[in-house]
């Protein structure tokens, strides 16, 4: 419903809920690939707000995994 009505705010938060759905059920790169989607268009319309709490969501999935994060 989201892409259909172009909501691109709707649409990454939605993808990063997926991301905390498979980050619960411990499916961490799973979690990671959704979190990065979310990532990429928080970034495109500049929600700021919305990026911190992604790249925190995704550094979570690091600190579960036990590695460090990317470079």
């Amino acid at each position: 419903i989201k892409k259909s009505l172009t909501d691109k705010h709707g649409i990454a938060m939605t993808l990063n809920n997926i991301g905390l759905l498979y980050h619960n059920n411990k499916k961490y790169k799973k979690a990671q690939d959704y979190y990065s989607q979310s990532l990429i268009i928080k970034k495109e319309i500049a929600d700021l707000h919305g990026e911190a709490m992604t790249l925190n969501n995704i550094g979570l999935t690091y600190e579960m995994q036990k590695n460090t994060l990317p470079q």
